[in-house]
């Protein structure tokens, strides 16, 4: 609700700046940024994009290392979701039981699990179906399909080609406001911090319910059962996903900032992305042709 209120404030903001007049500076700006560059037509948005005062653009070398960045990420995403992430182990049962006391899952299969379970075991027929299906459906979406969405949609949105944002800034900036509220509602960085946080707290969470269930019984008995959990590979693999993805969700922050509202310009992205080390120097000019200007 916050995202969708936001987009309609920049919406009425953008009307009324329209019908004021107020635009024409930042128009002309990047009227004169663009016509200093005569490869405008076939650039993409990486290279109109400018730093430091709009004296310096994105280098060869930086768009190789945001592609890497945005494939890295992709890669690490994927991995996630192909490999363990978590275990559950039940230990003290006799040497002579038989049964499964280990049970482990991937980012997925926590959500088949809890689709079979919920569907099928526990009491309440449809009503638990249909809540499990929920829990499911919001827990995909977030965790999985709306992180790796977002990471396409904003690198794509790197490479776009510059035509559309001459011929077309409202198809623009209805993208970014589209990724923009997209982007609110994933979750990988929660996903991460709610699997350390239950590893953490699962071991002592059940010693101390086993231990006010069943008080001195099981060591008097000699047959302590325990249940722990393990963080799999999957979890830490998922710790590079999130903060890549946050390089690339600040790098689609600033462009947005840039191309649609300024507004919302964020002076620390304007230093970290203008370093030298992935940028270099652009042409500089003060006048607009005039065709440019009646177009």
């Amino acid at each position: 609700q916050g995202e969708w209120m936001r987009t309609k404030h920049f919406e009425l903001m953008h009307q009324e700046q329209e019908h004021l007049g107020e635009n024409a500076h930042h128009d002309k700006e990047a009227l004169v940024s663009r016509a200093c560059s005569p490869e405008t037509s076939k650039s993409s948005l990486l290279d109109q994009v400018r730093y430091r005062d709009s004296s310096r653009g994105c280098s060869s070398f930086g768009k190789s290392l945001y592609a890497f960045v945005v494939v890295t990420q992709i890669t690490f995403i994927s991995a996630v979701i192909a490999t363990l992430c978590i275990t559950f182990t039940i230990d003290g049962f006799p040497e002579s039981s038989s049964g499964q006391d280990q049970f482990q899952y991937t980012a997925v299969t926590v959500a088949t699990s809890l689709l079979y379970n919920f569907g099928t075991v526990s009491p309440g027929g449809t009503t638990a179906f249909v809540g499990s299906v929920f829990m499911v459906v919001v827990y995909l979406a977030m965790c999985i399909i709306l992180p790796l969405l977002c990471c396409l949609l904003m690198a794509s949105s790197s490479f776009l080609h510059g035509g559309i944002i001459n011929k077309n800034p409202r198809r623009l900036r209805r993208y970014f406001s589209t990724v923009d509220i997209l982007g609110g509602f994933s979750c990988l960085d929660v996903w991460l911090l709610a699997f350390v946080l239950c590893a953490i707290e699962f071991n002592d969470l059940m010693a101390g319910a086993l231990k006010e269930i069943a008080g001195d019984m099981c060591e008097e008995s000699g047959l302590c059962i325990s249940l722990s959990s393990t963080i799999e590979i999957g979890v830490y693999l998922s710790i590079p996903a999130v903060l890549m993805g946050w390089i690339v969700e600040a790098s689609f922050t600033y462009m947005e900032a840039y191309f649609v509202h300024p507004s919302e310009m964020f002076a620390p992205w304007n230093w970290l992305f203008g370093l030298r080390l992935w940028t270099t120097p652009t042409a500089q000019c003060d006048e607009v042709p005039e065709s440019a200007l009646e177009q």
